[in-house]
């Protein structure tokens, strides 16, 4: 999707939104929050095997991850469209 405009585009969205988005994203920056919360929204299911952790950050509350799409991997919700 960036390159077909020339920049690099970030999603900030609701789960549907990412979940539109994974198929169209060559690398993902998450942060995962440390500890058990009670909710009804998460980030989407992705298919770890597609992608490589490049960047791995340990905070007091959360950690930071730069997921990187693995060359020639292609998410299963691009194939059934």
């Amino acid at each position: 999707m960036a390159n077909s405009i020339g920049r690099t585009v970030f999603v900030a969205g609701g789960a549907s939104v990412y979940e539109q988005a994974i198929p169209l994203a060559d690398e993902m920056f998450l942060s995962t929050i440390k500890g058990d919360f009670t909710g009804d929204t998460y980030f989407p299911a992705f298919n770890a095997a597609d992608w490589n952790i490049i960047e791995e950050r340990e905070q007091t509350d959360f950690v930071f991850r730069r997921h990187r799409r693995q060359r020639g991997t292609i998410s299963q919700h691009v194939e059934q469209s």
